[in-house]
């Protein structure tokens, strides 16, 4: 006797059964497991019985859920999540858009590459916290878990794409559009530092959503770190964590007393990128390329974009100093640069006369950069093989350890 296959009317997970004796009775559906009755005419014919044993084997693999293995479309996580697309990826693992079964909205789900038990333990310590931070410019996380091998972190979702997407489409953008979508992080970032004293250390595109209103929303917040609690993400202390295309000096030598001036920088590292169109430090090794982040200056912006405001330029060479003193000392003078940037484009017959303004604390030491040469980062650490033979400082044991793996610092 054959098999009919139809679909859960509260999952919408495909199910078989054996015709016959069923039609009509009740049956547990195997994804959520809920009661549903077995319809007289099936949607679809279950095919030879060799491709509905292999369709039965593909099942049980994603139900598993596997730690490392990619999540298919359909899979369902924890009885709640039920994968629509793969999204992209963060500081974590790997981030999906779901729909969350019963109810009709869908959930931004990262799946957490870590296996380690402590991690579910310390999602759930921190689920709390990330939850209470409640700004229009951040997604907001609401629920973390554990389910087979792999732990998950779920937010909200709104329709758009990742800044990531958006100028892997388009190169770079406008000047106004760049400093619009920063205006909204900053803003972020401030509620975050003023509130939490949060520092977020991955700011990145792909951190970075883009609704389809117009809209930068923050995301990331894995490896976030709070002044009043050490870590709040899945690091540990001493350890450098973030990307190194997108990372302060101070953060780069796993300084201790890192403040909001370490996200300035960093923002200032996404911005130059949105109007340049590359970042303003690559290389395909990431030492050199912390090494640069550390002793050269950016190339000038208009070098790759023609007629950015003398505001924007302004701008970005106080996020990208060097020593953290000639950065804004505070959200506030960022954010009032910012505006005044996004005035000055939007009037360049004006902006050759306006000078930036003086923002509120704009900075921390009003002393001009030294003209002296920086040291560079092996005079620094008093050694002259310094990237891969100090273990006893713990950030470069890590970072040689990635570089010989080939692999990106997250």
């Amino acid at each position: 006797m054959g098999s009919i296959v139809f679909s859960c009317p509260h999952c919408e997970g495909k199910m078989e059964v054996e015709q016959g004796g069923l039609k009509g009775r009740l049956v547990a559906c195997p994804h959520c497991g809920k009661q549903i009755k077995v319809p007289d005419e099936p949607e679809e014919a279950a095919g030879p019985a060799e491709d509905v044993q292999q369709e039965e084997e593909e099942e049980v693999v994603a139900e598993t859920l596997t730690a490392g293995c990619l999540l298919s479309e359909g899979t369902v996580v924890k009885g709640i999540y039920r994968i629509v697309r793969h999204l992209g990826e963060s500081s974590l693992g790997e981030v999906y858009v779901a729909d969350m079964i019963g109810e009709n909205r869908k959930v931004q789900l990262e799946i957490i590459s870590s296996s380690e038990q402590e991690t579910v333990e310390r999602l759930s310590r921190e689920i709390e916290f990330l939850a209470a931070l409640q700004h229009p410019n951040i997604v907001r996380a609401f629920d973390a878990g554990q389910d087979g091998e792999i732990f998950f972190l779920a937010s909200e979702y709104e329709e758009g794409i990742t800044l990531r997407e958006l100028l892997d489409k388009k190169g770079k953008l406008p000047e106004k559009e760049a400093l619009t979508y920063a205006l909204h992080i900053a803003q972020a970032l401030e509620y975050a530092w003023e509130q939490r004293k949060i520092l977020h250390r991955d700011i990145k595109p792909s951190n970075i959503f883009i609704t389809n209103s117009g809209k930068a929303k923050l995301m990331g917040f894995g490896i976030a770190k709070s002044s009043e609690s050490q870590s709040l993400g899945l690091t540990g202390i001493g350890y450098t964590v973030g990307t190194p295309q997108y990372m302060s000096p101070e953060q780069i030598r796993a300084e201790e007393d890192l403040d909001c001036r370490s996200d300035m920088y960093i923002l200032g590292c996404v911005i130059y990128e949105m109007i340049a169109g590359q970042v303003p430090f690559d290389d395909k090794v990431p030492m050199v390329v912390m090494q640069k982040q550390m002793d050269e200056d950016p190339p000038p912006i208009t070098d790759f974009t023609q007629g950015v405001s003398q505001a924007t330029q302004d701008l970005l060479a106080k996020l990208l100093a060097k020593d953290r003193n000639d950065r804004p000392a505070s959200w506030t003078g960022t954010v009032q640069l910012l505006k005044h940037a996004i005035e000055q484009e939007a009037a360049p017959s004006a902006s050759a006369q306006a000078s930036a303004p003086k923002a509120e604390e704009t900075s921390a030491s009003q002393a001009a950069p030294s003209s002296a040469a920086q040291p560079s980062l092996k005079e620094k650490l008093g050694c002259a093989s310094v990237f891969l033979v100090i273990p006893s400082l713990a950030v470069f044991g890590v970072i040689a350890r990635e570089v010989c793996r080939h692999l990106h610092l997250f």
